[in-house]
């Protein structure tokens, strides 16, 4: 729980204050505190559904609610019942992992292709090739549609 009061966005949810405003008082004034929102952060946290799961599945998606609670859309999905991953797409961290994804695989393919005159081809690495030619284009066909 103080691990997830640390982001500055699900601070301000839990004290709802802007983001730019000072922390000292959210932690000194528990009038400062929204009592349902903090349940709410409590149940997303530990309450388990049938499967055993909780809302944020894993703890390393605090990082994904912090973003979530940070736009209303994505918290309106999520707060209505939808996984984590599908609340956070709806925001802006999506956006900046899917630049990072981008650079990542660009890095990987220079390097592989930094390494293709050197190493014996087989192939299972053809259809790898195909593969990855397949998933660039459709990234390719969905940002041209987006456009």
């Amino acid at each position: 729980m103080l691990t997830a009061v640390g982001y500055k966005a699900i601070h301000s949810y839990l004290a709802n204050t802007e983001e730019s405003e000072d922390k000292q008082n959210f932690y000194s004034d528990r009038e400062s505190l929204d009592g349902k929102r903090l349940e709410q952060l409590a149940r997303w946290l530990f309450e388990k559904n049938e499967a055993g799961d909780t809302a944020i599945e894993e703890s390393r998606n605090i990082k994904k609610l912090n973003e979530i609670v940070s736009h209303k859309r994505a918290l309106a999905r999520f707060v209505s019942g939808s996984k984590i991953d599908i609340a956070y797409r709806l925001t802006t961290g999506a956006e900046q992992d899917f630049a990072q994804s981008m650079n990542n695989a660009e890095a990987a393919l220079s390097e592989a292709a930094s390494l293709v005159a050197v190493v014996q081809i087989k192939e299972p690495y053809v259809g790898q090739v195909e593969n990855i030619i397949k998933q660039a284009r459709l990234i390719s066909k969905s940002l041209s549609d987006e456009n």
